[in-house]
C-alpha cells in the first residue's frame, strides 16, 4: 500500500522498532530479533526495489531485551549494533560506509540526493534504558558528534534532518517522561542553539504510536518542525498508519504530508488490510504555510487548540488515527463527554503541555498551572516524589504508562473520590520500592485502554 501510494518515492524512512514487544520472552531472543530485522528489511526492499532507504534508528524493541543496550563508549565496536546493522546491510537498506559508522553507537549520517539525514540513537537516553549504570554524560559521544555535524551544516549553509526513535519530552498517554532529564537538557542545548538549530529542517521520531508534534521551549529562527509519527502496530490503541511526505530538495524543508491508515484489522493472512486515506496536513490545518513547515507555526497552532474548537478536534481525532481516545472528550464541542467545560479546558491544557519538549519536572509545573497555589504545591510534590526513582524497567512499559495516566488524573482531580487514596497509595509504594499492592488495588483502572474514574 505504501509503495502504491508513494509512486516514485525518493527514499523510504524508517524510525525503528522492527519486532513486536517482549522479545525477551522468546526462546532465542537475539536470533529472533535479528531474523525479524532481516525479514522486515528484505520485505521493504522488495516493495521498494531500487529506492534508497534510511533505516538507522534502533528502537527499544530492536534488542534481545526491551530497552537493553550496553553502553560501550570506549570500545571501537558494539557487538549488537554491528550484528543488527549487518542484517540491514545484507538486505541493502544500509550501505557499507553507513554500517561502518553505525556499529559503534548505532548513529550515523546518510545522504539522499543533496539531503543529509543525521540518524541518532535515543534508547540509551530513555528512562527505561538498561543497564542503568554506568551513566555517562555523553554515551557513545553522540552529542559531540551531533554538534559537530550540525556545525558543518551551518558552515556549509545547508539544512539537515534529524531522525530518531524515542523523542525527547513527555509520553502523552501516560504523562510520563521519555528521556532522563540530563539528556533532555543536553539535547536542547544543541538543537536550541541559534546557529545549530536554525539549520535543522526537520526532527522526525516514532516510538509513541501516536500522531503528534512537538516544539522547543526556545525555537531557533527558521527551525523546522518536530513530528512524531504513529505506528504500523496497533498495540497501543491506535490504528496502523504510514505517511507520504513531501519536501523541497533545495531548501530541505518539509512541505506537507498525507497520512494513510487501516481502521479494521484483518482476521488472517488471506484478508489483507484495507488501507485508506486519512488526512492531508495542510488541508486539515490551513493556517500552516505552504512554502515550508516551521516549528514556530506548530507552536502557534497549540494556542488555537487550547480553545478546544476545530483545530483541537482534528488533532485529537488523528492522534490515534480515529481510534477512540480520552483526549477527544476534552473538545469544546464533544457530545460524548460528561466533563464540564472547565474540566475539558484543564484536559486540553495538560495534553498540550506535553507538546513542549521539557523535562518531567517542567511538565509537572506546566500541568499544575491550572490549579490554585495549594493544589500546585501538592501536585508537584506528589508526582516528583513518586517518579523520582521510579523503577521503569522493573514495572514494564505498559504498567508504567497506565500508572502515570492514573496518577496524573488523581493529581488533577484532588476533589474527586479516590484521588487522595490513589496518590497516598502510590507514595507509599514508591517509598517501599514495591508497586505490587498498587497494581493489584487499582487494576481496573490500569488495564490499557480502560476508563479513568468517573469517565
Amino acid at each position: 500500500a505504501a509503495a502504491e501510494a508513494a509512486g516514485a518515492a525518493e527514499f523510504v524512512l524508517f524510525t525503528g522498532d522492527f519486532p513486536w514487544h517482549s522479545m525477551q520472552r522468546m526462546p532465542q531472543p537475539a536470533e529472533t530479533v535479528r531474523g525479524v530485522v532481516r525479514n522486515v528489511s528484505a520485505a521493504i526492499r522488495a516493495a521498494f526495489p531500487g529506492t534508497p532507504a534510511a533505516f538507522g534508528p534502533l528502537g527499544n524493541n530492536d534488542n534481545p531485551q526491551n530497552y537493553y543496550q550496553a553502553v560501550t563508549t570506549p570500545q571501537a565496536e558494539h557487538p549488537w549494533f554491528s550484528a543488527v546493522g549487518q542484517e540491514m546491510r545484507m538486505a541493502s537498506v544500509m550501505n557499507c560506509d553507513e554500517w561502518s559508522d553505525f556499529k559503534y553507537g548505532s548513529y550515523y549520517e546518510t545522504n539522499h540526493g543533496n539531503l543529509t539525514i543525521l540518524s541518532i540513537a535515543t534508547v540509551y537516553y530513555s528512562v527505561g534504558h538498561v543497564p542503568e549504570s554506568p551513566k555517562e554524560s555523553d554515551p557513545f559521544r553522540q552529542f559531540s558528534w551531533l554538534r559537530e555535524r550540525l556545525q558543518a551544516a551551518a558552515d556549509a549553509g545547508t539544512k539537515v534532518w534529524i531522525v530518531g526513535h524515542i523523542p525527547p519530552g513527555i509520553e502523552t498517554y501516560g504523562s510520563t517522561a521519555l528521556w532522563r532529564p540530563e539528556y533532555v537538557e543536553a539535547y536542547l542545548a544543541i538543537v536550541q542553539d541559534p546557529v545549530l538549530g536554525s539549520c535543522i529542517a526537520a526532527q522526525l521520531f516514532g516510538h509513541v504510536h501516536k500522531d503528534e508534534f512537538r516544539y522547543l521551549p526556545k525555537i531557533p529562527a527558521g527551525a523546522g518542525p518536530m513530528l512524531l509519527t504513529a505506528s504500523i502496530s496497533p498495540v497501543y490503541y491506535n490504528w496502523p498508519t504510514f505517511k507520504l511526505v513531501e519536501y523541497d530538495p533545495e531548501t530541505k524543508r518539509l512541505l506537507n504530508y498525507r497520512a494513510f491508515y487501516v481502521s479494521e484489522l484483518p482476521r488472517g493472512p488471506a484478508q489483507p488490510p484495507q488501507w485508506k486515506f486519512g488526512y492531508d496536513l495542510l488541508q486539515t490545518y490551513p493556517q500552516l504555510p505552504e512554502g515550508g513547515l516551521l516549528m514556530a507555526d506548530f507552536k502557534a497552532l497549540t494556542h488555537k487548540m487550547q480553545a478546544g474548537l476545530r483545530d483541537y478536534d482534528w488533532y485529537a481525532k488523528w492522534y490515534t488515527m480515529q481510534y477512540p481516545n480520552t483526549y477527544q472528550k476534552y473538545a469544546t464541542t464533544a457530545n460524548n463527554s460528561a466533563l464540564n467545560q472547565t474540566s475539558r479546558a484543564i484536559g486540553r491544557h495538560n495534553f498540550l503541555c506535553a507538546a513542549r519538549v521539557t523535562t518531567y519536572s517542567q511538565y509537572v509545573d506546566c500541568t499544575a498551572a491550572k490549579q490554585g497555589a495549594r493544589g500546585r504545591a501538592s501536585t508537584r510534590s506528589a508526582l516528583r516524589d513518586i517518579f523520582h526513582d521510579f523503577p521503569y524497567a522493573e514495572i514494564g512499559e505498559e504498567n508504567t504508562l497506565a500508572i502515570g495516566r492514573l496518577l496524573h488524573w488523581a493529581a488533577q482531580s484532588t476533589g474527586a473520590p479516590l484521588s487522595h487514596d490513589i496518590l497516598g497509595s502510590a507514595r507509599a509504594c514508591a517509598a517501599r520500592g514495591d508497586w505490587r499492592p498498587f497494581l493489584a488495588t487499582y487494576s481496573r483502572y490500569l488495564r490499557y485502554g480502560s476508563a479513568l474514574p468517573g469517565e
